[in-house]
């Protein structure tokens, strides 16, 4: 099977790096069933969406393979658990959408923006609140496909001249 060379899993870490430079807490991705929610303070990173921001780039190589590249959106959901969440969220959009996020994250991985934050409380298995502040990254990444494509070597070709002779 062909791949993409940048995974959704690279762009996960890319981000997941990111957040651990600003907090000291758990960053963990999401849609994990049967595992207890962490004490304390985190950042729950889910998937929302992917979308093309352009059409594709191909392009050929001699060796007889196509790239197809396709410059896409990627959208992840971020949760900010905790007593501090509000201040977590705060720091995080703040330096997503400064030149800071751009400069600390990979050359293939960039951020385009993120969305207002959000207060949606949680009410835990104790039937207590839990603060919660969620925001949805939006990240550029361009991924890249390579297959395989026939080539022609040689293509002949023939000139009919006006007195009846042909060229080859």
């Amino acid at each position: 099977m062909t791949s993409p060379n940048i995974t959704n899993n690279a762009v996960f870490t890319a981000l997941g790096d990111f957040l651990s430079v600003l907090f000291d807490c758990d960053i963990i991705k999401g849609e994990v069933n049967l595992v207890s929610m962490p004490q304390g303070s985190f950042v729950l990173m889910n998937d929302v969406g992917k979308g093309r921001i352009s059409q594709n780039h191909p392009s050929y190589s001699i060796e007889g393979n196509q790239q197809v590249k396709t410059p896409t959106q990627y959208d992840i959901q971020l949760d900010f658990y905790g007593a501090d969440a509000g201040e977590m969220s705060q720091t995080f959009l703040m330096l997503w959408n400064d030149g800071y996020a751009y400069d600390h994250l990979p050359a293939s991985i960039k951020p385009l923006y993120c969305d207002d934050l959000k207060q949606i409380p949680l009410i835990t298995g104790e039937e207590n609140y839990l603060e919660r502040w969620t925001a949805t990254a939006h990240i550029q990444f361009n991924p890249t496909v390579t297959v395989p494509v026939d080539l022609i070597e040689d293509i002949p070709v023939y000139v009919n001249l006006a007195n009846g002779k042909v060229i080859s």
